[in-house]
């Protein structure tokens, strides 16, 4: 039996298995990649720069609700409004996606390194 790659003459990627999360629609998912992980960045990010929720959605001219869901990890954030939260805040969208600290100013990455998890709380309305 030929794999895909196989037969195009290639042979597909293999990702050891401490890279991976549980496969979605038959692709591999980088650990770090997924949009709970990429959230928890957003969350950390706000914490680090002592911004508020409000304060982000209004420097960015976003809808709250577009930014609690990216935040809580409901949603992936889009990369055009990944390309202007890099701007505004300095960070890269290696960090964003991917948790790269490379190519980020040393004092943010440094914080962002050590930075605790912040758990997101629901409120109820």
């Amino acid at each position: 039996m030929f794999t895909r790659g196989e037969i195009a003459g290639r042979r597909a990627p293999v990702y050891p298995n401490y890279m991976m999360e549980k496969p979605l629609a038959g692709r591999p998912v980088r650990l770090g990649t997924d949009r709970k992980s990429v959230g928890r960045r957003l969350r950390q990010l706000l914490q680090i720069l002592g911004i508020s929720q409000a304060d982000f959605c209004r420097d960015l001219s976003l809808q709250a609700n577009r930014v609690s869901q990216w935040l809580s990890g409901d949603r992936m954030i889009p990369v055009d409004e990944a390309i202007e939260v890099c701007f505004a805040y300095g960070v890269t969208l290696d960090w964003i996606y991917r948790d790269h600290l490379d190519g980020m100013p040393f004092d943010l990455a440094r914080k962002l390194r050590g930075a605790p998890v912040v758990q997101l709380k629901r409120v109820k309305h």
